[in-house]
């Protein structure tokens, strides 16, 4: 038979993300399984700030990721934790930030020529 597959190479349980939404938020009320999406995916609201608890399926680090994002704001709070424990790893919110920047820049650079980025960088500097 077959190993069963999880997202994010781990089991995360709705009682594992209760009680990191406890841990980090005080509270758990209306956290659910996320709808149309697969198993270990949960989230909530909290007035307009939505909360999502899941593995973290952009590293596949083995760590559960904790999102929180603002209805009408841009961009969002990414924390990751142990599994077992719970305790943040702050290691891999270094790495992930770390891969952000690289991908902003990067998408900055791929959005005009190489000699327009040049001559902005160029620009700023000059400017001290």
């Amino acid at each position: 038979m077959a190993k069963k597959y999880y997202p994010g190479g781990f089991r995360l349980t709705l009682g594992t993300a209760r009680a990191l939404a406890n841990k980090e938020l005080g509270t758990a009320k209306g956290l659910a399984q996320t709808v149309g999406v697969s198993e270990g995916f949960f989230s909530m609201c909290l007035g307009k700030m939505r909360v999502r608890i899941q593995p973290d399926m952009r590293n596949l680090s083995g760590r559960v990721m904790l999102a929180l994002d603002m209805q009408g704001a841009g961009g969002e709070i990414v924390k990751f934790y142990d599994r077992e424990t719970l305790e943040e790893d702050y290691d891999e919110e270094y790495i992930y930030s770390n891969r952000l920047a690289r991908e902003t820049v990067r998408d900055w650079v791929f959005s005009g020529s190489l000699e327009g980025c040049r001559q902005r960088v160029d620009e700023i500097w000059s400017k001290g």
